[in-house]
C-alpha cells in the first residue's frame, strides 16, 4: 500500500480521498472524485498542476507515487468494473506461485459484457469465481487460477507450480479438485485435465514438506510402483517410534528420504545417519534421493527401487 506523505502528493487533503488513493496503490477514478465532492474543472486541474497523472481515461494516478506492478493490474480492475479481476498470469504473479513472473497484465470480467481495457487483456468467465484480495486487488482464488494457467505453460513448469501452491498451503487438492468440477468442457479442456494428472500424486495424507518429495513420489508413482504414502512414522519391532520418512511403500516396507542440500551441516548428516541405521534395524528398506535423482541419477535410483521391491516380494 501507498506510504507517501498522501495529503501533499494527492494535491489534495480531503481525509476520504487520501483513504482512497491510499487503499488504491495512489489511485483514483473520476467517479470516485465526484462522489467526493469535486468538480470536473477541479480534476482537471489537478492535472494541469502535475498532482494528478492521467493513466487511461478517468483514471488518475497521484504523481509522486511510482508506477508498480500491484497498481497496474488495481487500475486494469478499477476500469473494467466492480466484477473485474485479476487472473491468469497476473493473479499467479500476484501470489507469487513458482514460475509465475510480472507481464501483461490480464483480468477477468463475466461473460457477456462488451468492454475493452486499454491497459489489460480481458477475459470473460461464464464461472465466476469469488475473488481474494491481495493488497486491496480482488484476484482469482489460486485453485481457479492455476486451472487458467495450466495449458499455457509447459507440463513440468505447470507440475512444479502446483506442487509449490499446495506445498506451501497456499490451497488444498480437494479444493482444487472442487474448482475443476465447477468448470465445463470447452477452451480449457486441456487445461483442466494437466490439472487432474498432476494431482493423481495428490492422495489424501499429510502435507509434504518440500517440492522435491511430491516430485519423488511422482517419479515413483509414474515408475508403476503406484503412489507412496507421505510422512509415514516407523516403529521398531518392539513398537517404538524410530522416526518419521518422506515416503513410504508401506507393503513393500521400503522408504524413501529426501536430502536437500539446505540445512546439511555434519552434525545433522551424523544424525542422519543413525536414523537411518534404525529404520533398516526396524526391518525396513531405504532409499535416499537428491537432487541428482531428478537428473543424471534417475536410472540408478529406479534401478535401486526395482531391486528393493524384488526382495520385498521374494521375503
Amino acid at each position: 500500500m501507498v506510504s507517501h506523505p498522501v495529503g501533499r502528493f494527492a494535491g489534495m487533503t480531503d481525509p476520504e480521498i487520501i483513504a482512497i488513493v491510499r487503499r488504491q496503490h495512489g489511485l483514483i477514478t473520476f467517479e470516485q472524485a465526484l462522489r467526493r465532492g469535486l468538480t470536473p474543472h477541479r480534476v482537471r486541474s489537478l492535472v494541469r498542476r502535475g498532482d494528478w497523472v492521467p493513466v487511461a481515461r478517468r483514471l488518475y494516478r497521484a504523481a509522486v507515487v511510482p508506477v508498480t506492478f500491484e497498481q497496474r493490474v488495481l487500475g486494469a480492475c478499477l476500469l473494467s468494473g466492480a466484477d473485474a479481476m485479476a487472473s491468469h498470469m497476473t493473479a499467479a504473479a500476484l501470489e507469487d506461485l513458482d514460475g509465475a513472473r510480472p507481464g501483461r497484465v490480464e483480468i477477468s470480467i463475466r461473460r457477456g459484457r462488451t468492454h475493452h481495457n486499454p491497459i489489460a487483456v480481458v477475459h470473460q468467465l461464464s464461472v465466476m469465481p469469488r475473488p481474494v484480495r491481495i493488497g486491496g486487488i480482488p484476484v482469482t482464488p489460486v485453485p481457479r487460477t492455476l486451472i487458467d494457467v495450466a495449458a499455457r505453460l509447459p507440463e513440468p513448469t505447470f507440475t512444479r507450480m502446483l506442487d509449490d501452491a499446495l506445498v506451501r498451503g497456499k490451497t488444498t487438492p480437494d479444493l482444487v479438485r472442487a474448482a475443476v468440477a465447477e468448470m465445463t468442457s470447452g477452451p480449457r479442456r486441456a487445461g483442466i485435465r494437466r490439472v487432474v494428472d498432476a494431482l493423481e500424486v495428490w492422495t489424501p495424507g499429510p502435507r509434504p514438506a518440500s517440492v522435491p518429495e511430491i516430485e519423488l513420489a511422482r517419479l515413483i508413482a509414474a515408475a508403476g510402483y503406484g503412489v507412496p504414502e507421505r510422512q509415514v512414522e516407523i516403529f521398531d519391532r518392539s513398537g517404538k517410534l524410530v522416526g518419521r520418512v518422506d515416503l513410504a511403500l508401506r507393503a513393500a516396507r521400503i522408504a524413501f528420504e529426501y536430502y536437500g542440500a539446505d540445512g546439511h551441516t555434519p552434525r545433522t548428516e551424523l544424525h542422519d545417519r543413525a536414523r537411518e541405521h534404525d529404520i533398516i534395524a526396524a526391518g525396513w528398506h531405504l532409499l535416499v534421493a537428491t537432487k541428482h535423482t531428478f537428473g543424471g541419477g534417475r536410472a540408478r535410483f529406479l534401478r535401486a527401487l526395482d531391486q528393493k521391491v524384488r526382495v520385498a516380494r521374494a521375503a
